[in-house]
């Protein structure tokens, strides 16, 4: 979660890619057009800061640094098979997947 203040700095750090692009869309400028993209989500990648307290929290730059594979699924949850949702649509209970 950021706070609004987070949000206007990194719309400010980007402002001129911003401006960039509404430049490229007026023009029609593909390139010019992608290229303003790709400096935005890098800005704003680069200024994203994971302030989750969790053991299991990890951030989008953590994530994007790992280059091996994943070796294993992700622990399945009790209770959240496709059976056992079905079976509580069938007798009513709330459903939520």
């Amino acid at each position: 979660m950021r706070t609004f203040f987070a949000v206007a700095l990194q719309i400010a750090r980007t402002f001129p890619a911003l401006v960039d692009l509404a430049k490229a869309v007026h023009a029609g400028d593909r390139l010019g057009l992608r290229r303003a993209a790709l400096a935005i989500a890098q800005a704003v990648l680069d200024g994203a800061r994971d302030r989750g307290t969790g053991h299991m929290v990890r951030s989008v730059i953590d994530q994007q640094r790992r280059t091996d594979p994943l070796t294993r699924l992700r622990p399945s949850r009790p209770g959240r098979t496709p059976q056992a949702v079905a079976a509580r649509a069938r007798h009513g209970d709330k459903v939520t997947a």
